[in-house]
């Protein structure tokens, strides 16, 4: 989905206020396709993944290596069922 974003994004630039920086970002950025890639996300990138109440996917994966390192930080963007994972770390 992200991919797609950043299609889209490129294709109307005059959305975009600053469309060099954005495309230099695009250019930069690491798609994780296969589960064995996943640990190479953590030499100090941001990770967006799916399962945004963090009950299953990679999330749990990155979750698990991430959670003791105190330089690492957690963004939850949606909203937070009770009783998920994401209502409990909020």
């Amino acid at each position: 989905m992200g991919r797609d974003i950043a299609r889209i994004l490129q294709k109307y630039p005059g959305s975009i206020r600053d469309t060099k920086s954005m495309n230099r970002a695009f250019r930069e950025t690491n798609f994780v396709k296969y589960s064995r890639q996943r640990d190479v996300a953590f030499n100090g990138d941001i990770i967006v993944t799916t399962s945004g109440m963090l009950n299953g996917g990679p999330v749990l994966h990155y979750l698990s290596k991430l959670r003791k390192n105190p330089s690492s930080a957690v963004f939850l963007t949606g909203y937070q069922v009770s009783g998920t994972n994401g209502h409990l770390l909020q």
